[in-house]
């Protein structure tokens, strides 16, 4: 039985869930957590519901893995009969520093006994040039092995009383930043958190431009398997893979003339034009490239229009998002759904553009003297500097100038 917890979108989260292959296999509860705003919120309010009466596997919602968890659980139960101290066992994957699915913040360094595997330290405090030790711990644990390579995969197995920790806590909010120091910080208690690390299986957390693209780029080329396209997921869709990782779904329209090198996934309904070029990329439902165009690295969504001779490289385009002739969207841009570009325009390097939205006042507020709308009136007007005077719906919400974590790549 598996229980998803949503914080937004739940009824749609539900729908999706609905065409899963999964949902005939298992028995799926979507609950509908719209006042929490955090990971120990939503904990809160499943513990709340009592529901759960054992252990249980916690995921995050955006995490890809392959991963056989039988040999997981039984060392964790194993743990649990020894000691009922032993509250939690975490996942962690073994990738160099530089790997391409480290996300930005994925620098932890964790101390780990190297015998029994108990977890003594977890530190990922960015700005910190030291990790901490009380000498207490180095003198119980005679030999420690302090790993970099490591990243957390947020995949936990959690005893119940990791439910009535949250609860005591209320301001642990964060799972790796708030509970996992917490139980390591606290000797009152004395609980316990192990380790599991994995080798030959994948897993890992899509949590900002650069780890979508690197995962994107392992589910293509086929390290997640059996979890790839062709194994259509959802009932209503039909991808088959070609060589070179070329994978498209049915009723794709190619020109004679197009261009697709590898590594790219085309979804059903999309029309590529003549002399276009498609570089390791991935297309939804839907798409129309007309003649000429030239993508590279880039991800292009449901419902998309391209003109003639658009370039996109490394970035993101949302859902019924239309780029007319001549459009250049430079790497690391994000375009959200249905924005407009006019023709022959430029999409500067670290770009992003959204549609316009109607901020929400309390009531006995002045709307005109809202900072927010002063903020949403200069946005639009660097909008429409970059996408034409034709598109006055836009904002332009400017990115952090090239800050790390903003990029693909």
């Amino acid at each position: 039985e598996v229980f998803v917890l949503c914080c937004a979108w739940a009824e749609l989260v539900e729908e999706h869930l609905k065409k899963s292959v999964y949902n005939r296999m298992m028995k799926l509860t979507v609950v509908n957590c719209e006042n929490s705003f955090s990971e120990g919120d939503a904990l809160r309010h499943i513990e709340q519901m009592h529901v759960l009466k054992s252990d249980f596997v916690l995921i995050s919602g955006d995490v890809i893995a392959n991963i056989d968890l039988k040999n997981v659980l039984d060392q964790h139960h194993a743990r649990r009969k020894e000691d009922k101290l032993n509250v939690m066992t975490v996942v962690l994957k073994r990738a160099e520093p530089n790997h391409r699915t480290r996300g930005y913040e994925d620098r932890a360094v964790v101390a780990i006994d190297y015998d029994t595997k108990q977890m003594l330290a977890f530190d990922s405090d960015m700005e910190s040039l030291a990790t901490e030790m009380e000498v207490s711990i180095i003198n119980e644990h005679p030999r420690i092995e302090f790993r970099h390579d490591l990243i957390n995969t947020h995949i936990y197995v959690c005893a119940l009383d990791v439910l009535d920790l949250l609860t005591e806590n209320f301001d642990w909010q964060d799972l790796q930043k708030h509970l996992l120091k917490g139980v390591l910080g606290d000797f009152v208690l004395g609980n316990k958190i192990h380790s599991h690390t994995i080798s030959g299986e994948y897993a890992a957390r899509v949590q900002d431009p650069k780890s979508y693209h690197s995962i994107s780029k392992d589910v293509i080329q086929r390290w997640t398997y059996p979890m790839v396209p062709e194994y259509n997921l959802l009932t209503d869709s039909s991808y088959q893979v070609q060589r070179h990782n070329i994978y498209k779904e049915s009723k794709v329209r190619l020109s004679l003339s197009c261009r697709i090198t590898c590594n790219t996934v085309i979804g059903s309904g999309s029309i590529i034009g003549e002399n276009c070029v498609l570089d390791q990329c991935i297309l939804g439902r839907n798409v129309r490239l007309s003649e000429g165009c030239v993508l590279r690295n880039c991800y292009i969504w449901d419902n998309c229009t391209l003109g003639k001779g658009c370039r996109v490289t490394l970035s993101i385009l949302a859902t019924d998002v239309v780029l007319k002739d001549g459009v250049t969207v430079s790497p690391n841009c994000l375009i959200g759904s249905k924005v407009v570009v006019e023709a022959k325009r430029t999409v500067p390097e670290f770009t992003r553009l959204a549609s316009r939205f109607e901020p929400t006042t309390e009531e006995g507020e002045e709307d005109d003297d809202s900072e927010v709308l002063r903020n949403i009136e200069a946005a639009e007007e660097e909008g429409r500097e970059i996408c034409g005077g034709g598109n006055p719906s836009l904002v332009y919400a400017p990115s952090l100038e090239g800050e790390p974590d903003d990029k693909f790549e």
